[in-house]
């Protein structure tokens, strides 16, 4: 696996086994092993949820916004082996939207900063904050539980 910094599209969808439309990182611009990332996602006037979402006033989905600080966190343990192999489940979002994305605002990039607070028998715990990039307004904070379960031996019958 290549090192973070240098994961653009291809590679992060690869693992985090998501694909366009719905990868919501476009590019990682910085990684501290086991600790924290920061990642780019680039929404512009032709993304594809403002042709579906409020038609009449375009915004981007506040669920798609902590979709970036999912997947951002998510790279933090899927690339660093620090959860069990398999994917994990998100046990529990406390997610604040802050700020909207109108359509008119775009072109942006959204920087999303995530970091690794806890790590302890496939529980993983994360604190995530969105940012307009330009003009470094946060549109959103979030703590993420992360779970991977882990699969009993199966009984002799």
């Amino acid at each position: 696996m290549k090192y973070l910094t240098d994961m653009f599209s291809k590679d992060i969808s690869l693992t985090l086994d998501i694909f366009p439309p719905f990868l919501m990182v476009d590019k990682v611009i910085k990684f501290i092993p086991c600790d924290s990332i920061e990642t780019i996602f680039k929404v512009s006037k032709d993304s594809w949820f403002f042709k579906s979402h409020l038609r009449k006033t375009p915004t981007m989905p506040g669920v798609l916004i902590t979709e970036c600080m999912l997947q951002s966190s998510m790279l933090i343990i899927y690339d660093t082996k620090l959860t069990f192999r398999g994917k994990g489940v998100v046990h529990k979002f406390d997610v604040k939207l802050i700020e909207k994305i109108d359509q008119e605002i775009t072109p942006l990039e959204l920087l999303t900063k995530s970091k690794l607070t806890s790590s302890k028998r496939g529980i993983s715990v994360f604190e995530s904050e969105c940012y307009i990039n330009r003009t470094e307004k946060k549109i959103a904070t979030s703590k993420i539980t992360h779970f991977v379960p882990t699969i009993p031996a199966r009984k002799k019958l």
